[in-house]
């Protein structure tokens, strides 16, 4: 996982410029709009997740990408989502998750 978020992970923000309300409402879009396009598998939360992280970090926006899972009903559950400052952004769902994966590290 480490290398795939080094690869997914820009040195250097390439589309910087907008504030990070405009950025976010941008890249809310963008995903959406390719999430309906592309139908390549399921869109999963996942998905929509790595997307997003991608596009924010490239323009500048220091968001984190987190992984948790809970039991509910007896199954346990997956959910992947991104947080800026601590706080789930650009999420739908609760994101009552024991936090089993962050990237990047140091933001754990």
């Amino acid at each position: 996982m480490d290398r795939l978020f080094r690869g997914l992970t820009p040195a250097t923000a390439r589309f910087a410029g907008r504030s990070e309300a405009e950025a976010l409402e941008a890249v809310e879009r963008a995903t959406e709009l390719v999430l309906r396009r592309v139908r390549v598998t399921r869109t999963t939360c996942l998905l929509r997740s790595l997307i997003r992280y991608r596009c924010l970090r490239e323009r500048g926006v220091e968001v984190v990408f987190k992984m948790g899972l809970r039991e509910r009903e007896g199954v346990m559950e997956g959910h992947a989502w991104i947080e800026l400052r601590g706080q789930p952004v650009l999420e739908r769902e609760s994101t009552d998750y024991q936090v089993t994966f962050v990237y990047p590290p140091s933001a754990a």
